[in-house]
């Protein structure tokens, strides 16, 4: 979201978002998951768009991005 969104706006961040969640559960046959509408699973994610930052490495894929709650939130 930092590089592509925020500072190259290569994507807006409705389409980026769009990508990450209903796109994504549509391409892999996920039912009632990825949008936020009744009936639908409700997973809300809040971020600040200013600091989100990816922290990831190759060698630590796991790690979190900066200004994004993890699971344990």
């Amino acid at each position: 979201l930092a590089r592509y969104v925020r500072d190259q706006g290569l994507l807006s961040w409705e389409e980026a978002i769009r990508k990450m969640t209903s796109q994504a559960a549509t391409a892999l046959g996920l039912a009632r998951i990825g949008r936020i509408a009744q009936g639908y699973r409700a997973n809300v994610v809040v971020f600040d768009p200013d600091r989100v930052k990816d922290e990831a490495t190759f060698s630590e894929p796991s790690t979190f991005a900066a200004a994004m709650p993890s699971s344990d939130a």
